[in-house]
């Protein structure tokens, strides 16, 4: 019995998945003998896995950190030879992106927006509206953008000057399921960074949220940087995981533009539709 006991970890370690897949192109097969066999999205792979390449494929697996790997060269190589590439810095917003495909991977349930927590808020409370999307975070310059939530409401919203006290420079009532903040933010002085909350209660204690309007030029740059982030693989998959960067960056948006742009591409994706609508 000892002995059981003692080889069960060794067993759990040999079952732990090193790497998934994430796209494949073309011919990329595993090829540990006597076993082979084509790769898709999805299959688990091992560090002791052999892998090989055809001329003119592609493969580009997430590895267990959440960084990504790429190969486009016709090769074939055993995947221990590669971890050291999956330690390489990565920005927060790629990782994010990965993890949450990881899991979906795994488990078809999982939320895209549980992986969408975002920095610079100051809460002080909790919203008591259920909202479309997380509004901690919100880079502006033009473009629609609507915050919605079920049912209608009275609700107050507030700018500020500071994240805490502070001047209160616009001060708004509506009634309704919807907030048109494209609108309000066309009311503040120009580009800047703003602190604003919203509430259906009376109570002080809320949520107070980060915003900056930038500059177009400035604006433009930054987007381009977040686009830059992504994993090119086929072109609705792309514009998805673009669309997730630059709602989790809160450029929101601009993600919703790629977020249109994925389910133009691949209608059938239920996953793009659901958070496209989101903001329809």
């Amino acid at each position: 019995m000892l002995l059981l006991l003692c080889a069960a970890p060794v067993k759990l370690a040999a079952q732990q998945v090193d790497f998934k897949v994430y796209f494949v192109k073309g011919q990329v097969k595993k090829i540990n003998p006597p076993k082979t066999y084509t790769l898709k999205k999805g299959d688990a792979l091992h560090e002791s896995d052999w892998v090989s390449i055809s001329a003119g494929a592609q493969l580009v697996l997430i590895c267990k950190n959440y960084n990504s790997l790429k190969l486009f060269k016709a090769d074939t190589v055993k995947l221990s030879t590669l971890a050291a590439q999956c330690a390489r810095p990565s920005n927060s917003y790629t990782v994010a992106y990965l993890r949450y495909v990881w899991d979906e991977l795994k488990d078809n349930d999982v939320d895209a927006q549980n992986y969408m927590h975002n920095v610079g808020a100051v809460v002080r409370g909790e919203p008591q509206l259920k909202l479309n999307f997380n509004p901690d975070t919100i880079n502006y310059s033009v473009g629609p953008l609507n915050l919605s939530w079920e049912g209608k409401d009275q609700v107050t919203v507030k700018f500020y000057t500071a994240p805490h006290l502070g001047k209160v420079v616009g001060l708004y009532h509506f009634y309704g399921d919807h907030l048109p903040l494209d609108s309000l933010f066309a009311k503040l002085n120009g580009a800047g960074v703003y602190y604003w909350s919203m509430s259906n209660t009376n109570e002080s204690n809320q949520p107070r949220y980060y915003l900056r309007i930038w500059p177009q030029q400035a604006y433009q740059a930054a987007i381009s940087d977040m686009i830059g982030q992504s994993v090119a693989t086929d072109k609705a998959e792309t514009a998805y995981m673009t669309g997730f960067i630059l709602e989790k960056a809160g450029f929101t948006a601009e993600a919703i533009k790629y977020y249109r742009m994925a389910c133009d591409l691949d209608q059938n994706n239920k996953i793009y539709r659901t958070s496209l609508t989101r903001f329809l």
